[in-house]
């Protein structure tokens, strides 16, 4: 889980600031006029979010961190789970440790 842990240490600041440049420049931009139709109709072609994990394409469909959810049908949910947290799949060596670290916080309190 170090792996994991360092990849998120170094990546959040940089996100951040890559965010608070975003704000501080465009703050006040307009990006969308919305209707109430498209409300209701699900939000298609709408910008309403950013989300850097994930997007839909109207035709193809999920992408997950750029990669079309297709593609990761063969994929351990552990490795899903880590593309998602960091935008790359694991190493064998981050895999292993994100596995022993999720095995040992896999029981669940007798409180709970």
């Amino acid at each position: 889980m170090a792996i994991l842990r360092e990849k998120l240490r170094t990546g959040i600041p940089e996100m951040r600031a890559k965010i608070d440049g975003i704000l501080n420049k465009h703050k006040d931009e307009v990006i969308s006029n919305v209707t109430v139709k498209q409300i209701y109709g699900g939000m298609r072609g709408v910008l309403n979010m950013v989300c850097n994990s994930s997007y839909v394409d109207p035709i193809k469909g999920l992408y997950i961190r750029g990669i079309p959810v297709t593609e990761l049908t063969d994929k351990l949910p552990e490795e899903v789970f880590y593309l998602l947290c960091t935008g790359e799949l694991p190493d064998e060596e981050g895999l292993k440790q994100l596995q022993e670290e999720l095995y040992l916080r896999a029981e669940v309190p007798d409180y709970v």
